[in-house]
């Protein structure tokens, strides 16, 4: 199922993730979880839905942030 960019960044925030400041060109943008160290990259396409993949890495970007907050809580 392809979503829209805004609805994986709002899962993103949600989970606890922040976007990092873009750096240089490219067609991605880095978020960051602070508390588990979790990184996942979303891309940025010129159309409107996202690829298949980026929402499977948002989906497991996520669970494995919890999984680092219940291990070391």
């Amino acid at each position: 199922m392809r979503r829209e960019l805004r609805d994986l960044e709002g899962e993103l925030q949600v989970a606890g993730f922040s976007k990092l400041s873009r750096r240089g060109k490219g067609s991605h943008e880095p978020w960051f979880h602070s508390s588990t160290g979790t990184k996942v990259m979303l891309p940025r396409p010129k159309g409107a839905l996202l690829p298949d993949y980026a929402d499977k890495q948002v989906r497991l970007a996520i669970l494995k942030s919890r999984d680092k907050q219940c291990s070391s809580g």
